[in-house]
């Protein structure tokens, strides 16, 4: 093994592990042989065979032997009365940047797929800001390297008026606009680089849409127009009118089936195997525990689902429903209904997928388990939004939280803080203090080794 027939030197670092260093980079083996034998004491040479195993067995497993691997998290919080951003390291609570966006009143904020940008729609302008989060990754070997720098903003872009809902999956961000009905598809991988939208189009304007796709097809839930509609990424319209879908809004994705929260019930939209879209409702649960039948007065008369989570580790997805959550099962198209303490403002998977986190209007954060449908724990944690939403008529301070490895991060408008929540114990670990009225958040999440 030529690679290992190097002559080193052994320093120990203060966390006492050994670190081997090449002196020249040139390790002829007479050389090698010369030192070994007539300048190094038996000590030494104890050494050098402990080093070479080490070095050894580190390029046999293809692994750096001071490579460690290591998560990077950091929070988005938007502010609701100014639309400033704040990004904290996720850990420690550490402001790593602060931005002045432009963006006023509700702003929605999401994060890309592959963990390094954070975008925000201006939803009463006609722009969308990128930031780079200052996590990334960069190939090392048969692993990846965790890159963690300062956040910045990437670009403020004129892409539409009304930017809305948005959906980032498969190397792809959809952000739809209500006003224009502009969409705009962006590549995940170009976005360092390329700031031009892979396509642009127009669906229908003036409303407010739900947005999703399966495969290179773009299901569109229109929530005034009450119907999905099937587009390819290009901007043809494939199929009008799929399914009736009245008051259209919140999308979840359970493998292959993407469902939408609707008056009639969970509209789910599928292919069969010859290409073909199919669709199925599962009904809402009457008075008496029954399901309705879908597309009936008592069904639209009923609570219904608007905003919808999923995992894939979870057998379950869940909906808001009127005061509570309903546990939908795809497997035999049933629901259970969990009563809350106070009505749901908005809820997220663990990492895990066997808990949910829940912020309910009274200032709450409740841990549940989804698949037995009960609350497991719960913790008062930021000013209830009861307290806020009588002069808080557009929505600027609506609460929303992320959830990011064992931690849960919500806002509160009230104190200007992101209160942090060890979601395995259900405790507050810090309150972080960024100012102003933060409302959104949004987390990301990057790992790598840390050399």
């Amino acid at each position: 093994m030529v690679a290992v027939c190097l002559e080193l030197s052994i320093r120990r670092p203060q966390h006492g592990d050994f670190h081997l260093t090449a002196v020249d980079g040139v390790s002829p083996s007479a050389r090698y042989r010369s030192h070994f034998m007539n300048r190094r004491t038996r000590r030494v040479a104890s050494l050098w065979m402990v080093a070479l195993l080490i070095l050894t067995n580190s390029l046999l497993s293809g692994v750096h032997a001071s490579a460690q691997a290591e998560t990077a998290t950091r929070v988005l919080s938007i502010d609701g009365d100014t639309g400033d951003a704040t990004i904290l390291d996720g850990t420690s609570g550490e402001i790593v940047g602060q931005f002045t966006t432009g963006a006023t009143g509700f702003t929605p904020v999401y994060a890309s797929e592959d963990g390094r940008y954070f975008f925000i729609n201006h939803y009463e302008g006609e722009h969308v800001t990128f930031i780079d989060s200052g996590l990334s990754t960069e190939p090392h070997g048969d692993h990846v390297d965790l890159v963690a720098e300062s956040p910045f903003v990437r670009a403020t872009l004129p892409l539409g008026s009304g930017a809305a809902h948005a959906w980032a999956h498969d190397g792809r961000i959809i952000i739809v606009h209500d006003v224009d009905g502009t969409i705009a598809v962006f590549d995940e991988d170009q976005l360092a680089t390329d700031l031009a939208p892979a396509a642009t189009f127009s669906i229908e304007p003036e409303e407010h849409a739900a947005i999703a796709t399966i495969g290179d097809s773009l299901l569109v839930a229109y929530y005034g127009l009450g119907r999905i509609d099937v587009w390819s990424l290009d901007g043809t319209l494939e199929q009008k009118n799929l399914a009736t879908c009245t008051g259209a809004h919140g999308e979840a994705q359970v493998s292959e089936t993407i469902y939408f929260g609707c008056g009639e019930g969970i509209v789910g939209v599928s292919q069969d195997p010859s290409g073909a879209f199919v669709t199925e409702t599962i009904p809402y649960p009457g008075e008496d525990g029954a399901m309705l039948e879908a597309a009936t007065p008592a069904a639209a008369e009923s609570p219904r689902a608007s905003t919808l989570a999923s995992h894939e580790d979870s057998p379950v997805f869940v909906g808001d429903y009127g005061a509570g959550l309903t546990m939908v099962d795809p497997e035999t198209g049933t629901m259970n209904v969990l009563d809350l303490p106070a009505a749901p403002l908005a809820f997220q998977f663990a990492s895990t997928g066997d808990q949910l986190v829940v912020l309910t209007d009274d200032g709450n954060v409740h841990g549940i388990d989804p698949g037995a449908g009960e609350i497991v724990w719960s913790v008062e944690s930021v000013t209830p939004y009861s307290e806020l939403q009588a002069n808080d008529e557009e929505f600027h301070l609506y609460p929303f939280i992320t959830v990011a490895g064992s931690f849960a991060y919500i806002p509160d408008p009230g104190t200007g803080e992101i209160v942090a929540i060890d979601t395995d114990r259900g405790e507050i670990v810090d309150r972080y203090e960024v100012g102003g009225s933060p409302a959104r958040v949004v987390a990301i999440v990057s790992s790598g080794v840390d050399h």
